[in-house]
């Protein structure tokens, strides 16, 4: 049988990861622990990422953690010295943060549209060009950015956040197109929908939200049905009450009762 671990064996390797505090940035470093490269955790949340690195050293890794903010160009530049001065090289090196907004863009402020781009694209970019002038110095390593399926694929609330995400695609082209020649690889990778804070909070928020405007709408019908009026009014007003009841619990997670069909 095939030894996958020697495939992916990463002993003697040095990781940065930007966004191990939590989500995909989490996992990666993780993983790139458990194939044996040592790895430097960073965040903007310290404690978490210190969290990340203590389970990598319980399970027998070799990591530390430091504070960075990915939209801040300086102290990207600052983390790569950091991680250099500690690792000695980065021949890994992969940043996921990210935030969206989810709303039409019709609703968007500057300073809203600002936030998305200075993180997803900003961030890319700084942590790709301190990242790449080390590693085209080393003549070798891996960079690895976040995209998206939302690149390409694409719906309504979701459009600056999917105009990040492409860009975030071209520019890993292009500057792969610039730093190869150095040995140094650039990929992107395009996660669908995954289970991270992000992905908790909009889902959270956008229960909420439906929830929020099924309660009017339920205490508008429950009003329409006390007023009374024809039969044919108030048999109207409970068949929508029975919808949006089941409305709800889908918002919850309940199941629909099973029934048996009728013959």
């Amino acid at each position: 049988m095939t030894d996958y671990r020697k495939l992916f064996d990463l002993t003697g390797r040095k990781a940065l990861v930007l966004g191990a505090g939590s989500g995909i940035g989490k996992a990666s470093a993780e993983a790139l622990a458990a194939l044996g490269a040592e790895t430097h955790c960073a965040d903007l949340d310290l404690a978490h990422a210190e969290v990340t690195a203590a389970a990598i050293r319980g399970a027998g890794g070799k990591a530390a953690a430091s504070r960075a903010d990915a939209s801040s160009g300086a102290e990207i530049a600052a983390l790569v010295a950091r991680a250099k001065a500690a690792l000695g090289r980065i021949d890994i090196a992969v940043t996921t943060p990210g935030i969206n907004i989810r709303k039409l863009v019709l609703n968007y402020s500057e300073d809203e549209f600002d936030r998305i781009v200075d993180l997803n694209l900003k961030g890319t970019f700084f942590f790709f060009r301190e990242v790449g002038r080390l590693m085209v110095l080393q003549k070798g390593g891996s960079i690895i950015a976040s995209s998206s399926v939302r690149a390409t694929t694409i719906e309504p609330g979701l459009a600056v956040y999917g105009a990040t995400k492409a860009a975030i695609s071209l520019l890993v082209k292009g500057f792969a197109a610039e730093v190869g020649a150095a040995g140094v690889r650039v990929n992107a990778i395009a996660p669908g929908i995954i289970e991270t804070p992000l992905f908790v909070l909009a889902r959270n928020g956008a229960a909420l939200d439906a929830e929020s405007k099924l309660d009017a709408e339920i205490a508008r019908c429950l009003a329409g049905f006390e007023r009374g009026g024809t039969s044919q009014a108030r048999h109207s007003y409970f068949e929508r009450l029975v919808w949006y009841e089941k409305m709800r619990q889908e918002i919850h997670g309940i199941p629909a009762p099973h029934r048996r069909s009728r013959r």
